[in-house]
């Protein structure tokens, strides 16, 4: 196994990509305020 591209292959690596990605979706459309408030 490549050590660059190892932690690539684990399966909760791969899930936690996917619920970011979801999670960048569902927000990017909420207000301002909103945004912050979750990122702090």
């Amino acid at each position: 196994m490549n050590n660059k591209n190892s932690f690539r292959e684990l399966l909760v690596w791969q899930r936690s990509m996917d619920l970011a990605e979801s999670i960048y979706m569902i927000t990017k459309d909420f207000p301002q305020e909103e945004k912050y408030g979750l990122s702090n």
